[in-house]
C-alpha cells in the first residue's frame, strides 16, 4: 500500500511539473511532442503526417530553413501545427531543431 501511495504521489508531481523539467534534450522533446505527426525519423509517414501532408523533415527542401527556420516554426507554429513557445524553453525548442535538422 506505501508502495502505490509513493508512486501515485510521484506521478502526481511529474504531471504537475511543467515540460521543461521533464524533457531534457532535442531527442526526447521530439519523440514526446513531435513524432506523432512527423515520426521518430521525421519521414512524416505516419497516419496524421499523411493526413496533413507533411514534408519529410529530412529532405534538403525542408533542411534549407536551417536551424532558425526549424526555431520559428516550433516556436511560432505552422498550419495546423501549433507553436511550442508556450510550452517549451528556448533552449529546448533549440534542441528540437537541432535534432530535427541532424535526422537522416
Amino acid at each position: 500500500m506505501k508502495k502505490q501511495i509513493a508512486a501515485a504521489i510521484t506521478l502526481t508531481t511529474m504531471l504537475a511539473l511543467p515540460s521543461t523539467v521533464l524533457a531534457a534534450d532535442g531527442p526526447e522533446v521530439f519523440k514526446a511532442r513531435c513524432s506523432v505527426c512527423h515520426g521518430p525519423d521525421g519521414s512524416g509517414k505516419t497516419p496524421m503526417g499523411k493526413k496533413l501532408g507533411l514534408k519529410d523533415l529530412r529532405s534538403p527542401e525542408v533542411k534549407k530553413q536551417g536551424e532558425k527556420g526549424y526555431v520559428k516554426i516550433i516556436s511560432e507554429g505552422r498550419g495546423k501545427m501549433p507553436g511550442l513557445k508556450s510550452k517549451l524553453s528556448a533552449e529546448e525548442i533549440t534542441k528540437v531543431a537541432k535534432h530535427a535538422l541532424g535526422l537522416k
